[in-house]
């Protein structure tokens, strides 16, 4: 291995990456792709989600709300007693991505969730896309074909499937930012200081994210830097160790910073969970397209059908044949280069693992796989393997960019170009795409006049404890956009940050039965008794709603004060039982 080590391009300084031509024109790329893929939110911000009809997206919508308003009522932002009221509820605990909430709520306050939402949405795969542009050109030297591959990042399988509704894991910068840094200090061009401050930002910023792609990343990076010893020659070994002992620090730092927050996840109840069995990449996942792409999506829509999850959100490995071509003629015609072995051996780890713990092929579990170990392990138990997808699409924009750049001759030029443009091109997604899980990939938010205009005022007590029909993510979670709307001014007696409702809830039938829409026989009694428990003084029906919970009312008692701005307002006009 040379003394300068996995950079084929010019030695620049990192305040001309604001300067570089060919990175704002990606980023014009970028950002006139997405607005075009979701040109319907783009055209009515505040009214349509580029989103699935899925109660995720509300969690972040209504975490907007919450933090600014905890910091500013002197309250802990990372425990509510606003959901499943009285609480406490552990928000540490949950997937509620705090770093988020210094943009979401500013744009919230400005323009209400579902614009802020949108925003956010838009600005994530231009800003993965230009951090792996920087790092393929980088390493190629080729600054159109870099443009090429951070598209293939930016928008890759991972990131459009999770733009359905994983707010916290659609920001991938990280990854190629770390690697970018590290191998800027690996040759001696940056400072020791200056990469451990760059790299403590990003492991910071990227923690108070994701703490899932956090701990992946640093097991990767940790990963890398053992294979690249294991490549190196002696003087680059020593570079590589101080690499590490820089990457320790910032690390370090990181801890400390998020050192309450990380003391309070392990308080629980963990409510985000990860599902290495339940959610594998499918090997043909890889190759053939979901639903979720414009090109192939009819002439294998049975197979990918019968991949092993029907959550499209988590179907989110897809290449094409393209950037598997570009992929393996990258790996035979640089098979000499050890860099090139690196890039190798840390996609295959990454596919291998990706594909949880058995081998699933076209939906059908076959041998043990490496990941069956890991999963026994504290926090690898909590991954979701088909995630680490996200690491594959990297290696792929990687090689993509090294072997269409180093195309020598007009002819292999013209025939790589038109193969990298077929992997983009493949792609691109399907604007209308419907499944059994989702709905439209815009989803429509609109929201009750009674919260909205203020006339919950009216009828509602400041700090009150609520019940809201639809409950918990039934009707995919809208009534925590209701309690945002009113501005946190009442509690609810729901919520959603993951499909379990907190022990004291879940031990009432009724919880589980209104969450799927399935009343219990026994359902009135139920109420009064998750009302007394609870504190609960008000029940607020959408209109619309099972006409099987006017009943459950009507037989228990409680009466109708109003229905207004789409909601009725339900009270008991006596005490309740007491529980148990």
């Amino acid at each position: 291995m040379s003394s300068r080590v996995g950079s084929t391009g010019s030695a620049t300084s990192f305040p001309r990456w604001f300067r570089d031509g060919h990175g704002a024109l990606a980023v014009v790329v970028y950002l006139a792709a997405i607005l075009v893929y979701d040109h319907t939110a783009a055209t009515h911000l505040n009214t349509v989600c580029g989103c699935a009809l899925s109660p995720d997206p509300t969690q972040w919508m209504w975490s907007w709300v919450w933090i600014p308003y905890a910091i500013a009522h002197g309250l802990n932002p990372l425990s509510t007693h606003l959901l499943w009221a009285p609480g406490p509820f552990n928000l540490a605990a949950a997937t509620m991505a705090p770093v988020l909430a210094i943009p979401g709520a500013p744009l919230d306050a400005l323009f209400g969730p579902v614009a802020a939402w949108n925003l956010l949405a838009f600005s994530a795969p231009v800003l993965n896309g230009w951090a792996a542009y920087r790092l393929c050109r980088y390493l190629s030297g080729a600054p159109w074909a870099s443009i090429l591959a951070g598209f293939t990042y930016g928008f890759s399988g991972y990131e459009l499937a999770h733009q359905l509704a994983h707010m916290n894991l659609i920001w991938t910068f990280a990854p190629p930012l770390l690697a970018l840094i590290s191998l800027r200090r690996l040759n001696g061009e940056i400072s020791r200081r200056r990469a451990g401050g760059l790299l403590s930002v990003l492991l910071v910023i990227e923690f108070g994210i994701s703490t899932e792609i956090f701990f992946t990343m640093i097991c990767f990076t940790a990963l890398a830097l053992v294979l690249g010893w294991c490549l190196a020659d002696s003087v680059v070994r020593r570079r590589i160790l101080e690499v590490a002992l820089v990457l320790a620090v910032a690390l370090a730092v990181t801890v400390v910073v998020w050192s309450y927050y990380i003391v309070l996840s392990f308080q629980g109840p963990q409510v985000s969970k990860g599902f290495p069995a339940l959610y594998p990449a499918d090997l043909l996942s890889y190759l053939f397209p979901t639903n979720l792409f414009r090109l192939g999506r009819q002439f294998f829509a049975g197979l990918s059908g019968s991949f092993v999850t029907n959550d499209v959100t988590e179907q989110n490995n897809y290449l094409g044949i393209g950037l598997i071509v570009i992929f393996f003629a990258y790996a035979v015609s640089r098979r000499g280069r050890r860099d090139t072995r690196l890039v190798v051996l840390l996609t295959a780890v990454a596919f291998i693992f990706s594909l949880g713990t058995k081998l699933t092929i076209a939906g059908k579990p076959t041998i043990p796989m490496p990941y069956a170990l890991l999963a026994k392990l504290p926090f690898f138990d909590l991954l979701t393997p088909s995630r680490l997808g996200m690491y594959v699409s990297l290696g792929t924009a990687v090689a993509a960019a090294v072997w269409i750049g180093s195309a020598s001759g007009p002819r292999r030029r013209v025939g790589r170009w038109l193969l990298g443009l077929f992997a983009a091109a493949l792609l691109v997604p399907n604007p209308a795409f419907t499944n059994a899980s989702f709905n439209l990939r815009e989803t429509n938010f609109t929201q009750p006049s009674f919260f909205t205009s203020g006339l919950y005022r009216r009828y509602l007590h400041p700090g009150e404890v609520v019940l809201p029909l639809p409950y918990a993510y039934a009707e995919d979670g809208l009534s925590m956009l209701w309690q945002a709307d009113a501005h946190m001014s009442f509690a609810l007696a729901s919520g959603y940050w993951g499909p379990q409702a907190p022990g004291d809830y879940a031990a009432n039938p009724l919880v589980p039965g209104l969450t799927l829409g399935l009343l219990p026989a026994h359902a009135a009694a139920d109420l009064d008794a998750l009302a007394a428990a609870h504190h609960i003084t008000a029940v607020l029906v959408a209109d619309g709603e099972s006409p099987g919970y006017l009943r459950m009312l009507a037989r228990g008692g409680w009466r109708l004060v109003v229905n207004a701005g789409g909601i009725m307002v339900y009270r008991h006009p006596g005490p309740l039982p007491a529980p148990g």
